[in-house]
Formats: C-alpha cells, sequence, structure tokens
C-alpha cells in the first residue's frame, strides 16, 4: 500500500540520507517502514532528477540509487504513474 506520495527532494534527502529532510517526512517515511507500507515516488520525480543530474546540482548517480531502491522489494520507495488520485494523495504529506 502507497501510504504518501514524496516530492522531488523528500526523495534525493531521503536517498542520500541529507540532514535537510525535515522530522515531518522522516517520521512519516519511518512509520511506512514500521507498517510495511511503500512512499510513492511519481514519474514526475524521476524527470526531475534526470534534470538536476543534467544541471551537476545532484550525484550522477541519484537516478541509478532510486531504481535500486525502488526494485528492492524490501524498500519503502515505489515507482508509480502519476494521476490524479496520487496528486490529491501528495496533500496528505506533513511540510
Amino acid at each position: 500500500m502507497i501510504a504518501a506520495i514524496a516530492d522531488t527532494h523528500t526523495t534525493i534527502w531521503y536517498l542520500f540520507s541529507d540532514p535537510r529532510l525535515g522530522s515531518g517526512a522522516s517520521a512519516s517515511i519511518d512509520a511506512a517502514v514500521s507498517k510495511g507500507e511503500h512512499i510513492g515516488v511519481s514519474a514526475i520525480t524521476i524527470v526531475e532528477i534526470v534534470y538536476l543530474m543534467e544541471k551537476g546540482r545532484i550525484p550522477g548517480s541519484a537516478l541509478a540509487d532510486l531504481r535500486g531502491a525502488t526494485l528492492d522489494e524490501a524498500a519503502v520507495l515505489r515507482c508509480i504513474a502519476l494521476d490524479e488520485r496520487i496528486a490529491m494523495k501528495m496533500m496528505e504529506v506533513p511540510e
């Protein structure tokens, strides 16, 4: 089950254990892990990661790291198609 949708910054900061990941987002991810749920990563986040890699703003390994994390059945992140239902689910993510 998808518990919440992560935006691009949350996804990147989670992947790289960046201290900028807020306590609310961190708590939501931890709660999903403890319940065996998943955090969705939309296709637009993948597009944004490619753009940020091309601009040299994030590590060149970011896309491969995300792909590895979403393919790991034990990991919390899952790639999802972006549709209206998913976009509205983003409203549930704490700031």
